[in-house]
């Protein structure tokens, strides 16, 4: 392959053949593989030619794959018309391996994942769209310490302890981890048909990434994730929760509590900062998150 050397290997030549266009690209898009062994993100899907105006934003979808259906197709046709492109980054599919043997994820391998998944963006112009329980807390984790230009978080049903509270363990604040764990392996157990996520028995051995996720669930009662630091709105936030299922109250009460967490008292209701919306089937989520976002930006 033309251009090939031993700095430059294969995976990366084929990646950036995949994103290359004549049009300029904002840093978001420059993304390249640290490991031939693991996926690190979907190929970026540039804004088409006839868009009349690309916009600096890029979105990025850090999606489970319990659910029983997906946003990535819906998402990569609605942002790049929109002018903004748009990527898919993969926590669970092809975790690195040594010997042929799987490695375990944990809450640590996973931040530090995300973190360089996200590495070669442009932290100020790119969206998070994190959908999922794992996949909110590890964005909140990441925001602790870099900046984006908006956070997107769907399904919050982890819910971390306050590491703001100068006493931990003292008051309900320190139990929202347990109890909100205690209730998602509940749920992932019992899950009825209308559930938006897959009963844990309906996930089989040929399922790997979401068998790990599972797995990385149930660990958490050992391996407990850290409390959370974050300031109040150090992001713009948007906290959406799935509906129109038997567990829709829940879902709802842990949206609520995931964007009080990010608010500030003095600065009055939480829903004014940080808004809370319920995702219907036949709703367009992408419109509703496109304008969230140009809303908070102005």
């Amino acid at each position: 392959l033309q251009g090939v050397t031993p700095d430059r290997p294969v995976a990366e030549m084929l990646f950036a053949a995949i994103t290359c266009s004549s049009r300029a690209r904002p840093a978001i898009l420059r993304l390249a593989a640290y490991s031939a062994t693991r996926r690190i993100v979907s190929a970026s899907i540039p804004v088409p030619n006839d868009v009349s105006m690309e916009r600096p934003e890029a979105v990025a979808l850090v999606e489970s794959e319990i659910y029983r259906d997906s946003w990535a197709e819906s998402a990569s046709r609605f942002f790049p018309g929109a002018g903004m492109h748009f990527t898919q980054v993969d926590l669970f599919s092809n975790q690195l391996r040594e010997k042929n043997k799987r490695s375990a994820p944990t809450l640590g391998k996973l931040e530090q994942t995300l973190a360089q998944d996200l590495s070669s963006t442009a932290y100020g112009y790119c969206i998070v769209i994190a959908r999922g329980p794992i996949q909110c807390l590890l964005s909140q984790y990441f925001v602790e310490s870099l900046p984006l230009a908006g956070l997107v978080l769907v399904d919050p049903l982890l819910l971390p302890d306050d590491g703001r509270i100068n006493q931990p363990g003292v008051g309900c604040a320190q139990t929202r981890w347990s109890s909100s764990l205690s209730d998602l392996v509940s749920i992932l157990d019992r899950s009825s048909a209308n559930s938006p996520m897959r009963n844990s028995s309906q996930i089989t051995d040929d399922m790997q990434s979401e068998q790990n996720e599972i797995h990385l669930i149930r660990s958490l009662k050992i391996d407990k994730g850290r409390a959370l630091k974050l300031e109040p709105q150090a992001v713009p936030t948007l906290v959406m929760y799935s509906g129109g299922h038997e567990y829709e109250d829940h879902f709802r009460i842990c949206a609520e509590r995931t964007a009080s967490f990010h608010t500030s008292v003095a600065d009055g209701d939480f829903f004014d900062q940080v808004p809370v919306v319920k995702v219907k089937d036949d709703a367009p989520h992408m419109q509703t998150i496109l304008d969230w976002y140009d809303e908070s930006a102005t």
